[in-house]
C-alpha cells in the first residue's frame, strides 16, 4: 500500500512538473538599441550608420549661443565620452575590420554634430509654459545637424541624440542615419515631489532633475511645505522652519532654492513651488503658538 501510494505521488509530481513552464531569468522586456524616449513625432530610419569615437567627437555651434546652450553641450559631451558604454570605447583594430563594416552599410566615422539655434537666447533665461521645444535632427552620410528655434528645443534634441547611440562590437558607438522631427504633445509634463512628508536632500533633488531631463519632462512640481513639516527657510518668518522642520538640518535655505531653480532651468525644467496656506501649517503653528 505504501509502495503504491509513493508511486502515485511520484507520477503526479512528474505530470505537474512537465506542465509547468520555466521562466527565463533576466528582464521581461529586452532593451532596445538606438531608440528614442519618448517616441518622437516623426522618424525616418536607415540601416546605414556612422561610428563615433567618443573621445574625438564634438558639437559645433554654428549660429546663436548662450550659457544654457554651451552648458548643455558640455554635459552631453561628458555623457557620451565618459558615461556611455565604457567597455566599448575603442577604435577598429585594423583595416580589415573597417572594410567589413563598410560592406554592411557602414558610411564612416562621425566626428561632429552641427548645432543650429535659430533665435537668440539669454544666459539667465527661464523656461515657461509656452516655451518652444520643437527640434529636428538629420544624420545623413554627408551631413549631421541638430536645429531648433529655441534653446529649449536644442536641449530636447541633445537628449534625443544621446539616446540614438548604441555600442558596436570592437568599435565605439553606432549612430544610424536618421531624420527626426519632434515636438511635445503636452506643454506641461512633470513630476510632483513632496518634501514635506519626506525630506529629500538637495543632492537627491538634483538627481531627480537630471532624470526629468533624460525623460524630456519640463516641470518640477515641488510640494515643499505641508501639515507634516515646514522645511523652507523664510527670511521674513524664520521660526516657521526652526520649529516646523523635522530636524534643524532638514531645511532648504534660500541659496538651496535658488540653486535648484537655476539647475532646473539649465535643463529646460520649470520649478513650480507649492506652499500650503496657514491652515495646513500645523507642523509649525502648534509649536509657534505654544
Amino acid at each position: 500500500m505504501n509502495t503504491k501510494l509513493s508511486l502515485i505521488i511520484v507520477i503526479s509530481f512528474n505530470l505537474i512538473a512537465s506542465n509547468c513552464y520555466t521562466v527565463k531569468p533576466g528582464p521581461l522586456v529586452i532593451a532596445t538599441e538606438g531608440e528614442v524616449w519618448p517616441k518622437p513625432y516623426k522618424r525616418i530610419y536607415s540601416d546605414s550608420f556612422h561610428l563615433i569615437n567618443p573621445s574625438d567627437f564634438s558639437f559645433n555651434i554654428v549660429s546663436e549661443s548662450c550659457n544654457i546652450l554651451t552648458g548643455a553641450i558640455s554635459r552631453y559631451k561628458n555623457i557620451i565620452a565618459n558615461q556611455t558604454f565604457p567597455h566599448t570605447r575603442k577604435q577598429a583594430k585594423n583595416e580589415e575590420q573597417i572594410s567589413s563594416w563598410k560592406k554592411s552599410n557602414f558610411v564612416g566615422y562621425l566626428e561632429s554634430l552641427d548645432v543650429i539655434l535659430m533665435e537668440p537666447c539669454n544666459d539667465d533665461e527661464i523656461p515657461t509654459i509656452s516655451m518652444l521645444e520643437q527640434y529636428e535632427i538629420k544624420i545623413a552620410e554627408n551631413a549631421s545637424v541638430l536645429a531648433a528655434t529655441s534653446v529649449w528645443g536644442i536641449l530636447r534634441g541633445l537628449e534625443t541624440f544621446s539616446q540614438l547611440l548604441y555600442p558596436a562590437e570592437g568599435h565605439a558607438l553606432i549612430l544610424n542615419c536618421t531624420f527626426i522631427s519632434d515636438f511635445p504633445r503636452y506643454s506641461h509634463r512633470g513630476v510632483l515631489i513632496d518634501t514635506s512628508r519626506h525630506f529629500i536632500p538637495v543632492q537627491k533633488l538634483l538627481k531627480i532633475l537630471d532624470a526629468l531631463a533624460y525623460n524630456k519632462l519640463n516641470v518640477f512640481h515641488w510640494h515643499i511645505t505641508d501639515d507634516q513639516s515646514f522645511p523652507y527657510q523664510s527670511r521674513d518668518f524664520p521660526s516657521l522652519s526652526e520649529k516646523g522642520s523635522y530636524l534643524p538640518t532638514h531645511v532648504y535655505s534660500q541659496s538651496d532654492v535658488a540653486m535648484l531653480i537655476k539647475y532646473a532651468a539649465a535643463r529646460g525644467i520649470r520649478v513650480v513651488a507649492e506652499f500650503d496656506t496657514p491652515g495646513n501649517w500645523s507642523s509649525a503653528n502648534r509649536k509657534l503658538l505654544q
